[in-house]
């Protein structure tokens, strides 16, 4: 038998039958003392705490469409700045933003499994994408220089947290505090933790110093800026942001992609694409250069071809390690019979069935309090008796206090069955996410997979047609993707656009070498990467050239903070 068929004959076989009330003798104190235990003494069944609702944030007047514009024109001239291929031209780039339904073909190899006719941010995907292939590039030639490094970093992170005061956090309360105002509202916190905390005898102003120098640290330690802050302090914020931001390239794109974990050097890594690229179906013949400015515009494509296949094979792993974890989650909770004839792995997950689920529990929660409104009535008939008050004869109290004992034992039987049965399925989905989630990732990365590929013809195309213009002398290449504008400028030339994404130049990154053919094929629907068809490969190093700092972090990467930037979204395959 297959697994899903032992599955679903242990969820059958789970299932059990409700236990039947057998009819016996009634005690009538021993009714009422459990009657009072029931409405009064025993808390009923409570769902799990829930984390409280946040409150929305006023409305800011910014206009997002204007915004994402000028975010998605500056990550498009920095994407051609250096040297990738915009997934469309800058031209329709309103449409696109206005109609991303119709524009689909476009936006689907740059979108998330999760996104449905919806973040169409696909420049600024692009962009950090590509940026992240130039890091994977700098590691595994060694070439990473550590300070250069941050000093960029600092200046892009000033503009950052300028235009994010400016903008995203205009509705804080401390985006427009002057210092002093600030360690006003600090002492108003002081305050308000002295009368609830017990005082230590220390002198307040002491005290207080204390509670600033502390406040300071966590900022300080969380990379958050504050007003009145120095420059050597914003520095120290920023310094943490590029520790974790550096911690996570090395660990998480880089020690975890590589086969030896990068130990073998840039050798071992041309040897690990060449292996990569074969097994993938791509076999031609090209050059990768210990230098990659010294490449030309194929070889670097071929090279973050590779790059993306090395995130596939990855996702491949994650799915292979988490099957097990899933079908051991599936037993566990089709065994626990709280599973309903008809329900799936597929029905469970849905909007829907969470929603039914909820409404049950409230039905649930109402049926208990109405239950126990009557138990209460009941104990106080029976209390009226004891005085003569009461309407009704021993025996018509006794079968109502009987009656309403089993409907309330049965309201919390029924509510505690359900909570369980919502906690049992919630726990399957959360642990089985990650295999679902990667295995839609997979599927979502085969679109950007063919994309790649198909622009191998593109630039074949583009270097011949570049070699011929030039009557095959050797061009002065200007870097530039697929999609400038027509009349051949870069956009920022034509609006005055300016960005300070861009992380380097690389007018003079390639020369263009002898033409390669290559045919493409493999499909984005099927769920496995496309495949390019097969031919002879070589795949060789140039010399090294003088080499610079290496950049190693030993320790993990630190859990980050979501960013407040709410612009910024994941990029497919991260």
């Amino acid at each position: 038998m297959s697994f899903s068929e032992v599955a679903t004959a242990k969820l059958y076989g789970a299932q059990r039958a409700n236990d039947e009330v057998r009819s016996r003798p009634v005690d009538l104190d021993q009714v009422a003392a459990r009657l009072h235990a029931l409405s009064g003494n025993e808390a009923a069944p409570e769902d799990p705490p829930r984390s409280q609702r946040c409150e929305r944030s006023p409305t800011v007047d910014v206009d997002w469409h204007e915004l994402q514009v000028k975010d998605e024109t500056a990550a498009y001239n920095d994407l051609v700045r250096d040297g990738g291929r915009p997934a469309y031209p800058i031209d329709i780039l309103a449409d696109v933003l206005e109609n991303p339904a119709s524009h689909q073909h476009i936006l689907r190899p740059w979108q998330n499994w999760s996104d449905v006719y919806g973040n169409s941010d696909v420049f600024e995907r692009q962009l950090r994408r590509w940026q992240d292939f130039r890091n994977w590039q700098e590691d595994n030639r060694e070439i990473v220089n550590k300070d250069e490094l941050f000093a960029a970093f600092v200046e892009k992170e000033k503009h950052k947290d300028a235009e994010d005061k400016a903008i995203y956090w205009r509705h804080l309360e401390t985006s427009h505090m002057t210092g002093a105002q600030y360690l006003e509202k600090l002492r108003a916190e002081f305050g308000s933790k002295q009368r609830r905390n017990s005082f230590s005898g220390r002198d307040e102003e002491e005290e207080f110093a204390g509670f600033v120098e502390e406040t300071k640290q966590k900022d300080l330690a969380n990379g958050h800026v504050w007003p009145g802050m120095t420059e050597d302090e914003h520095v120290q914020t920023i310094r943490t942001r590029f520790d974790r931001q550096q911690n996570l390239r090395y660990w998480y794109k880089f020690y975890w992609l590589r086969e030896d974990h990068g130990r073998g050097g840039f050798g071992a890594y041309v040897q690990e694409a060449k292996r990569r690229l074969a097994r993938y179906g791509f076999t031609r013949a090209f050059e990768v250069d210990k230098d990659p400015r010294r490449q030309d515009k194929l070889t670097e494509w071929v090279e973050y071809l590779n790059y993306e296949y090395t995130w596939h094979d990855k996702y491949t792993r994650i799915v292979k390690r988490e099957k097990l974890v899933y079908e051991e989650a599936w037993t566990k909770l089709a065994d626990s019979g709280v599973l309903r004839p008809g329900e799936t792995e597929e029905t469970i997950r849905t909007d829907g069935h969470a929603f039914g689920r909820q409404a049950e529990k409230d039905r649930a929660a109402k049926a208990v309090k109405a239950a126990e409104a009557a138990a209460r009535a009941a104990l106080v008939e029976s209390e009226k008796a004891k005085s003569g008050r009461s309407r009704f004869t021993t025996e018509q109290r006794k079968r109502n206090l009987v009656k309403v004992t089993a409907k309330l034992v049965a309201a919390r039987k029924t509510q505690t069955t359900l909570i369980r049965r919502s906690e049992l399925i919630r726990e399957f989905i959360l642990a089985t996410y990650p295999y679902r989630d990667t295995k839609k990732r997979i599927s979502s990365h085969g679109f950007l997979l063919q994309w790649i590929l198909d622009q191998v013809p593109l630039i074949e195309a583009e270097m011949a047609k570049l070699k011929a213009a030039e009557g095959g002398l050797r061009p002065k290449r200007k870097r530039s993707g697929l999609n400038t504008p027509s009349d051949g400028t870069s956009l920022s030339t034509k609006t005055g656009e300016t960005s300070t994404r861009g992380r380097r130049s690389n007018a003079d990154r390639e020369r263009p070498t002898k033409r390669l053919k290559q045919g493409v094929q493999g499909t984005a629907k099927s769920g496995n990467p496309p495949a390019a068809k097969r031919g002879s490969s070589t795949m060789t190093s140039s010399p090294r050239p003088q080499s610079t700092t290496i950049c190693r972090y030993p320790t993990p990467p630190p859990q980050l903070r979501r960013s407040v930037r709410i612009r910024a979204s994941q990029a497919p395959g991260d």
